[in-house]
């Protein structure tokens, strides 16, 4: 029984070992706005992550909000350093949960902000689709 108790332990730790290796992954999702350009990178381990959302303007630079979290599935739930959300203006983000969302074959990062709709001029809730960044 012990010996079995021993090989049960070692394959458990070969297993966790070797599948953390195979499941890590780095991203990086690009929009432009009219205020500038917005990025997010981040690097996915098992069901971790770990990233920066940066916004960038020409008048200010960069700044760079770090965050953490988990993935399920397709949905990304962060929580930013220190409750800091990236300060966006005009548009605030609008949630915390993400979604990773295939579209003509392409990957892409879906966050919800809310702010002015440029159509309608009214403001509203809506997903906004960061673009793999170009290499």
């Amino acid at each position: 029984m012990k010996r079995f108790a021993v090989i049960a332990f070692l394959f458990t730790l070969f297993l966790g070992a070797s599948s953390g290796y195979a499941q890590e992954a780095s991203k990086c999702f690009h929009s432009e706005w009219l205020q500038g350009a917005r990025t997010v990178k981040f690097t996915i381990r098992g069901n971790r992550l770990s990233g920066a959302f940066i916004v960038s303007d020409q008048s200010s630079g960069d700044r760079e909000y770090e965050f953490a979290g988990t993935r399920r599935g397709n949905k990304l739930t962060v929580a930013f350093a220190e409750n800091k959300l990236p300060d966006v203006a005009p548009s605030e983000m609008k949630s915390l949960i993400w979604q990773l969302v295939r579209s003509r074959g392409r990957e892409l990062l879906r966050i919800k902000f809310y702010g002015k709709n440029y159509v309608t001029n009214k403001y509203e809730a809506r997903w906004d689709d960061f673009e793999p960044c170009r290499k």
